[in-house]
């Protein structure tokens, strides 16, 4: 990259008047879209550098996760079931050798019973986690399901044993091999299409996965829309005996599951603090997507309770949300820690550990509409700092290792960030 060198710093130079995220692109004097760009963020404590690793092969189809393991990333996206994987010792990415579990994806009908328009995309992978175990290392994955016997969709948490070698590429004209998968937990019940809005709501599924140093692991599940209004009932976040809506963990050297929270709407972030408390993000309706401190035996309110409204035009005075007995309150149920209005959609979370003094022990937070990552500060359990880094693209998931934060967009592309040389004071 040394040849962009002098348009990198003048165009870092052109900026330090402000200190707001600026993404600057590198491109060739044709304007050909070049495998790898650094993105310049400039942010309030500590400008990073951001090295796009495909950035003229992005990853194709819906959703996906990441996660970090000790040679790279592995990262969970395609519709054909393969996997991908970021070695940081070649610096390359490359297919791995086995399959993910079905989907069903091909199978999913094109419209409902009732005509409707069924969009695919929602059948997605969503979180990915390592924890190994006394017989080797385990990948854990949720992902969407749909049974075609029965004609309905459920999220799944499945696990399954790797071999020594899997994080090798798939050989050249091999097919990725099926593991053992094990479904670790269904969703229950199994639901049925809606014949309004979206008619499969699998795109609000949650399952964000962390797993604690001692191997305890940690995951999420969201209500698929089914929120109690119109044709999507029940409203499962509130029902008894259902697993969506829920915050789940999974006891260290066993598969046993158990429930810590229930009430959420689209969890899709969770991650574990310096102190070893648990954090999960969700989305709200328009408006109210919370921050939430998981401490056990908790009901976070959805859908009875939201700080959003209803999805309608922000110039219009139909600013409510139907089951909210008063609007704009969060009463009778347990307060989330922090929340944003308007919405940015927060898709994922991670602990910051060994990338730089000035955020070793924040939280870092990928948003979709808000098209940035965003820096959590605590002082004990209360948010003291909320810093919004613009990157100027939907930002799918984030994670942390080998000092860098790792960035995948929602448009497929990759990369990791690393701390810009920064002054000294004098």
């Amino acid at each position: 990259m040394h040849r962009y060198a002098g348009v990198l710093m003048r165009a870092v130079a052109s900026l330090m008047l402000c200190w707001a995220a600026v993404p600057i692109t590198i491109t060739t004097a044709e304007d050909a879209v070049p495998p790898r760009i650094v993105l310049v963020a400039l942010t309030g404590q500590l400008n990073i550098d951001l090295m796009i690793i495909n950035n003229n092969a992005p990853i194709t189809g819906p959703g996906g996760g990441i996660a970090v393991t000790p040679k790279g990333v592995a990262i969970a996206r395609p519709l054909d079931r393969s996997m991908w994987f970021y070695d940081r010792g070649s610096d390359s990415m490359f297919r791995l050798g086995f399959a993910l579990p079905e989907t069903n994806w091909d199978q999913l009908p094109a419209t409902t019973p009732g005509g409707r328009p069924i969009n695919r995309d929602p059948l997605r992978y969503r979180g990915v986690g390592f924890v190994q175990r006394e017989d080797g290392v385990h990948v854990l994955i949720t992902f969407g399901h749909y049974d075609p016997v029965r004609v309905c969709f459920v999220s799944r948490l499945a696990q399954a044993l790797l071999p020594p070698d899997w994080a090798s590429p798939l050989a050249e004209g091999a097919v990725p091999v099926d593991l053992a998968w094990e479904i670790v937990l269904e969703g229950s019940p199994c639901l049925p299409f809606a014949e309004q809005r979206n008619a499969f709501g699998g795109n609000q599924m949650g399952g964000g996965i962390a797993v604690s140093p001692d191997g305890t692991v940690y995951f999420t599940t969201g209500d698929l829309e089914f929120d109690g209004l119109g044709s999507k009932q029940p409203a499962v976040s509130q029902l008894d005996g259902a697993t969506y809506g829920r915050v789940f963990k999974i006891l260290p050297n066993t598969w046993e599951v158990q429930e810590l929270a229930k009430g959420l709407r689209n969890p899709q972030g969770i991650a574990i603090d310096a102190a070893g408390g648990l954090w999960t993000t969700d989305h709200g309706p328009m408006g109210g997507d919370e921050l939430n401190h998981i401490t056990g035996d908790q009901n976070l309110g959805w859908p009875n309770v939201t700080f959003g409204v209803n999805y309608t035009d922000p110039g219009s005075d139909q600013k409510f949300w139907p089951q909210n007995p008063i609007q704009g309150q969060h009463e009778g149920y347990d307060k989330p820690e922090f929340a944003w209005v308007p919405s940015v959609a927060p898709s994922s979370l991670a602990l910051v550990s060994g990338f730089h003094p000035r955020w070793d022990g924040d939280l870092i937070m990928g948003t979709l509409a808000g098209q940035a990552i965003r820096r959590i500060k605590f002082d004990g359990d209360r948010v003291i700092l909320d810093e919004a880094i613009p990157l100027n693209a939907r930002v799918r998931d984030v994670a942390v290792g080998h000092g860098r934060i790792y960035v995948f967009f929602d448009d497929g592309r990759f990369g990791y960030a690393t701390p810009h040389h920064m002054g000294e004071p004098d």
